[in-house]
């Protein structure tokens, strides 16, 4: 049985333009999260920086999102957890190369080091391999 338009309207305007329930939006969330949904990826995406992301809601360094840099993940688990104050470095300055033998556990002010050099008492930033300057 087909709708009226004025019946059509009541139901539009009694959902304030929604055209499903608030618990029919929800079963559907649930049901497309993670492996179910079809646009997911394992939990392994590329940040806007060219960074390697997992997806690792649990963990400390974790961003809003639930993705953490996935050389902090390779870095911990073969030499425990890193200190608050220590970042992760890439020798190579590849942001995608997470090979073990490419990271280095660096203090902020070392690593801002071999980021940067001075040239006429200013500081230019050095742009990176694989990732936005």
């Amino acid at each position: 049985m087909a709708l009226s338009p004025e019946g059509r309207e009541r139901i539009v305007a009694a959902n304030r333009g929604r055209t499903h329930s608030a618990l029919h939006r929800s079963r559907v969330s649930v049901a497309l999260r993670g492996g179910k949904n079809p646009q997911w990826k394992g939990g392994k995406t590329i940040s806007r920086d060219g960074y390697v992301m997992i997806r690792v809601p649990s963990h400390p360094r974790a961003e809003p999102n639930g993705y953490v840099r996935e050389h902090i993940l390779v870095y911990e688990a073969a030499y425990g957890s890193l200190g608050s104050g220590l970042v992760v470095h890439h020798r190579n300055g590849d942001n995608q190369d997470n090979r073990l033998e490419n990271l280095q556990a660096l203090t902020p002010s070392e690593h801002m080091k071999l980021h940067r050099i001075p040239t006429n008492s200013r500081w230019v930033k050095i742009p990176r391999i694989g990732g936005r300057g």
